[in-house]
């Protein structure tokens, strides 16, 4: 739910105000957050035109910072640098719960506002802000003061009511509206939920009635009988297998497999009549990775020529769908051989 508030155009102005300064409102739209090593950042805001002073913006939730959370931030920076042409980005975090006492001993204010901490992050972040329950605490003395953008955002993560009448700043409009944005998120939730439910209980409902069949037919005691039987344990297989593939590759975009059929209640196949498939079984489409795909294109580049060229590794992934999150062929050569040397490393530990 906190993504999907952080997606919100007007949430992504508040931290960029925060974090960037006044002059990054409206110049900055959400991106895609994972990279060829599989790592994926919560929200990273990239801005239109990236300058010194219109940095990239990591957002990360995360409910305790300890050494292993800040570890894996470098690793998101370090992509993020390579990514966007050597910039080096901003990172804020919202923590939920804790923060541990060796990191937090190293808080420095920052000159945006005393709630809003920094923490040290020199070679890896241009600024590493933090929230988080010890630097608003001061902010919440008054339930009646309004609240500042970012202390009501870190108020409402690490509140996590359910409802609004529950908080004591349930009247400040930055309140207000995030949680206005939450039950949106909620309703599609729960309804995309109840139609999960829908459709498991009709597939459900359907392969039972198939079996009363087969049991029906089975009673007959006779050749036609076991005929039928037989065609309708095929025709459940059949529907089966295709409820199963189809819901394998449901998040495809591109998918022309109908819904699956109802069976008619009352149909007898005709003695000595193979039954009649309605629908094929679809194999689920394998969907390489972009290190997949990098590899390949290596392996089969390097047939026919002496050196690779990631210009033409570049331009073809882009046309097949892939290194999305890449900018040009200098930040993917560079984020492949680094990864490439990890796994080196490790199999000679190993």
């Amino acid at each position: 739910m906190s993504k999907r508030i952080l997606e919100n155009k007007e949430v992504m102005n508040i931290v960029l105000a925060g974090v960037v300064g006044d002059h990054a409102k409206d110049q900055y739209v959400q991106q895609g957050r994972e990279w060829l090593d599989g790592k994926r950042t919560n929200i990273l805001y990239i801005p239109v035109k990236p300058s010194s002073d219109m940095p990239p913006v990591i957002v990360e939730v995360q409910n305790t910072v300890d050494n292993s959370f800040i570890r894996r931030l470098q690793q998101y920076c370090s992509h993020v640098y390579n990514q966007q042409g050597d910039i080096d980005p901003v990172v804020l975090t919202l923590c939920v719960e804790t923060v541990r006492t060796e990191l937090a001993n190293d808080f420095e204010n920052s000159e945006v506002a005393s709630f809003l901490k920094v923490l040290p992050s020199k070679y890896w972040a241009k600024n590493h802000f933090i929230l988080a329950p010890i630097t608003i605490q001061a902010e919440l003395n008054d339930p009646n003061k309004q609240l500042h953008p970012l202390v009501a955002l870190q108020y409402v993560f690490q509140k996590q009511a359910c409802s609004l009448q529950s908080l004591e700043f349930q009247h400040d409009p930055t309140v207000k509206f995030l949680y206005s944005l939450a039950k949106d998120a909620l309703d599609h939730q729960v309804s995309q939920h109840q139609e999960t439910v829908d459709v498991l209980v009709d597939v459900c409902t359907e392969t039972k009635n198939q079996f009363k069949r087969i049991l029906d037919a089975l009673d007959e005691d006779s050749e036609g009988g076991y005929k039928r039987a037989r065609a309708y344990a095929s025709a459940g297989v059949l529907y089966s297998e295709t409820c199963s593939q189809k819901y394998k590759i449901q998040s495809s975009e591109d998918t022309s497999m109908p819904e699956p059929p109802e069976l008619p209640e009352g149909v007898k196949a005709s003695t000595g009549r193979e039954p009649i498939q309605v629908l094929r079984a679809i194999e689920p489409e394998q969907v390489k990775s972009d290190m997949q795909f990098i590899d390949e294109f290596v392996e089969d580049w390097l047939k026919t020529h002496n050196r690779i060229s990631w210009a033409e590794c570049f331009s073809e992934g882009k046309k097949q769908g892939y290194l999305q999150n890449y900018r040009n062929k200098d930040s993917l050569k560079s984020t492949y051989y680094e990864l490439k040397k990890k796994k080196q490393s490790f199999i000679r530990t190993t």
